[in-house]
């Protein structure tokens, strides 16, 4: 496992999340959601978002 899915998996859904960094490029967000086999879900000023777990570098958690 990855640094950000042990991360991920400690996180309850609605935790504020700002930004998350995939594949060294940062996404805007406004919280997470779930993480379902290996893909992880955020809600974004533009709606939902869906990474692959293993393709995310970074999070900026808000709280």
């Amino acid at each position: 496992m990855s640094a950000a899915s042990d991360i991920l998996a400690s996180l309850p859904p609605g935790y504020p999340v700002d930004r998350v960094c995939v594949d060294g490029t940062f996404q805007d967000t406004t919280n997470f959601v779930i993480v379902n086999n290996g893909l992880a879900y955020f809600n974004s000023p533009q709606g939902l978002l869906v990474f692959n777990v293993s393709s995310i570098d970074g999070l900026d958690l808000t709280a």
